[in-house]
């Protein structure tokens, strides 16, 4: 009797935990609301390399070359290799944040570069520019540490008075 109890026991357990792992990540609880100023203008982004971008020995056939994310989402995924001296451009980048002064106008753009060698003697650089309306609005020269992918933050601070008020929930 107690090894058929232990069972039912048992069993009783670990599906009630298998039915609460199933259904704790559909509580779908509401955003609170956030009224931010977009930025007028059109927006852009070039990156340009100093090396070939490729894949080393080390990385997943899945793992993008290039990729570069703003706001949490992609803007830029290279899966083929990218010679020196090419320009990728990107065009346009929405939802640029504008605020009355730099710390409400940040934004941030992560960006990650495979290199495509391992020699550890040799650093790595891609220049970042931001254009608003053809007009550079920022410029960053990045370096990776000897072996290491290219990756890093671009901010970028807004200020525009003039903004489109749009809302977002």
């Amino acid at each position: 009797m107690r090894p058929l109890l232990a069972i039912i026991l048992s069993v009783a357990v670990i599906g009630g935990l298998n039915l609460y792992m199933r259904h704790r990540g559909r509580q779908w609880v509401a955003s609170p609301l956030t009224i931010e100023n977009f930025a007028t203008g059109v927006y852009a982004l070039d990156l340009t390399f100093t090396f070939r971008a490729q894949r080393d020995a080390f990385a997943l056939e899945d793992d993008p070359i290039v990729q570069v994310k703003f706001r949490g989402a992609d803007v830029l995924l290279e899966n083929k290799p990218v010679d020196a001296g090419e320009i990728l451009h990107v065009e346009p980048i929405e939802n640029i944040v504008a605020g009355h002064d730099e710390a409400s106008g940040v934004n941030e753009f992560y960006y990650e570069i495979l290199t495509g060698d391992t020699d550890t003697a040799i650093a790595r650089c891609v220049r970042l520019r931001v254009f608003r309306d053809g007009q550079i609005l920022a410029e960053q020269s990045a370096w990776s540490d000897p072996g290491e992918p290219v990756r890093g933050t671009l901010r970028l601070a807004v200020v525009d008075d003039d903004a489109a008020h749009d809302h977002q929930e």
